[in-house]
């Protein structure tokens, strides 16, 4: 460019240079947002074009996120590309149906509120329906031939809800998640009354015990224990590819626009002003002081417990900071744009978790992937966390992006539209919305409609390319 400059004679010295500052400031604005990037979204998934987030044959990422592999090389079948509507998740590869694409453990799991007669009643101990609350696996299932695990679910003796199918499972899971949960329970009843029953009066209390599962996940992984509580089997093997992400990836969730950065104006919502969030507060507040590598004065334990969500570590303006209920508040809002419900064989919701690394896929109504759960997987005398497995539902090109469907795709597409809308604010535009709820051509002619699916699959027979 310099040289087609210099031998146009119109042009002065001056005005080359200042065409090279532009140009200059044109290539450090692109390598500022490709390193902002990579340090946005520290994952183990590889970036495009980014040769240093691959972990190859496992190991962990700069954000904590994990591959437990035993293989020599690991290559991931998922890549991450950022568009015009933000990251999403590609094909790194061909992918033919039914293919598990990627096997990851949650950063926190929960059950759902449990029926609250469970506080207090001991006949109710019977109850086929219980799972533990660290595998997930279910009561009913248990038989004389399955191997370390209790016939009869032991539940927790202090807060009486959680139940366990093992000894190692109730203990690893003390250890990692229901420390805090169990002080909250324990303290909830006893802000109640001793009261047989209470229950949360809005969506954000009955986010606390994720909340505080998801808390202490991250507290244990920044004092500097880098292994995922999914892979702390005392060294046994894990199951080959097993993602686990870290803090730094949980901090990035995608959230809405209003918590993307701190508010100068401390507005609390009503729903982080009642009991139950106080109580969850100071719990975190003083489990974020002990062991703790942060070197701060017991009086300061509201910033150790910031700290502990990381969100300050990626805001661009410095001197604007997170403030402990907005952190809160953005946790809540990622809770509700990036966990997942998770069901069992009958698509029937039981509890949600915190997956990370699948809340990189975007949504489509005609999706090419579906998400599956297997739980209770055992790992030499333990079990695993609840596994999601992002599997191919049709055979994937490379380069293609994966998706899969938030919402139920048997909805009517208005329908669909409006709880897209109101859960994650955007209106779909898949293929199938935009042809009205139908991925293929249907004959104008309605009577000709009871005949079409007949022609349609002669058609495909013929055409060797279907």
């Amino acid at each position: 460019l310099s040289a087609f400059y210099l031998s146009e004679s119109h042009l002065s010295i001056p005005l080359i240079v200042l065409c090279e500052i532009v140009l200059l400031q044109s290539l450090v604005s692109q390598m500022s947002r490709e390193k902002s990037a990579k340090q946005r979204y520290p994952c183990c998934i590889p970036v495009s074009n980014c040769n240093d987030t691959n972990v190859d044959g496992g190991g962990t990422s700069e954000g904590g996120c994990r591959v437990s592999s035993s293989r020599k090389s690991y290559k991931s079948m998922m890549i991450i590309e950022f568009g015009p509507h933000g990251v999403h998740a590609m094909a790194s590869q061909d992918i033919t149906a039914g293919t598990v694409i990627v096997q990851c453990l949650p950063l926190a799991h929960s059950l759902f509120n449990p029926p609250t007669n469970l506080l207090t009643e001991e006949e109710n101990y019977g109850d086929e329906n219980r799972r533990c609350a660290r595998c997930f696996f279910s009561e009913r299932n248990v038989d004389e031939t399955t191997v370390a695990r209790k016939q009869k679910f032991g539940r927790c003796s202090k807060c009486k809800v959680a139940f366990y199918c093992s000894r190692s499972c109730q203990e690893e899971d003390w250890n990692h998640f229901h420390k805090l949960e169990c002080q909250y329970y324990s303290k909830r009843r006893k802000k109640s009354g001793n009261a047989p029953n209470f229950y949360a009066t809005n969506a954000e209390e009955d986010a606390i015990p994720l909340l505080l599962r998801t808390f202490s996940a991250l507290k244990i992984l920044r004092d500097g224990n880098q292994q995922s509580p999914g892979e702390s089997l005392n060294n046994e093997v894990l199951h080959d590819d097993l993602v686990s992400c870290g803090p730094d990836h949980f901090s990035s969730l995608m959230v809405s626009s209003e918590h993307i950065k701190p508010s100068q104006t401390e507005t609390r919502s009503s729903a982080l002003s009642g009991t139950s969030i106080k109580i969850a507060i100071d719990i975190m507040e003083k489990f974020a002081i002990k062991g703790s590598v942060y070197d701060k004065p017991q009086r300061d334990k509201n910033s150790a417990a910031n700290s502990v969500w990381g969100y300050n570590n990626i805001v661009d303006d410095k001197r604007a900071a997170f403030t402990l209920h907005q952190s809160i508040e953005r946790t809540l809002n990622a809770f509700k744009k990036n966990n997942f419900g998770i069901v069992d064989s009958l698509h029937s919701p039981f509890g949600e978790g915190v997956y990370p690394c699948a809340a990189l896929l975007n949504h489509s109504c005609a999706p090419n992937c579906i998400l599956r759960y297997e739980f209770g997987r055992k790992v030499g005398s333990k079990f695993q966390l609840p596994i999601l497995q992002i599997v191919a539902c049709r055979n994937i090109v490379k380069g293609e992006e994966l998706t899969h469907s938030y919402v139920d795709l048997a909805l009517p597409t208005v329908e669909r539209r409006a709880r897209l809308i109101g859960t994650h604010g955007f209106e779909c535009k898949c293929i199938r919305c935009q042809k009205n709820g139908c991925c293929l051509e249907l004959p104008e002619n309605r009577d000709e409609w009871a005949l079409w699916p007949l022609k349609h699959k002669f058609a495909a027979m013929e055409d060797k390319s279907c």
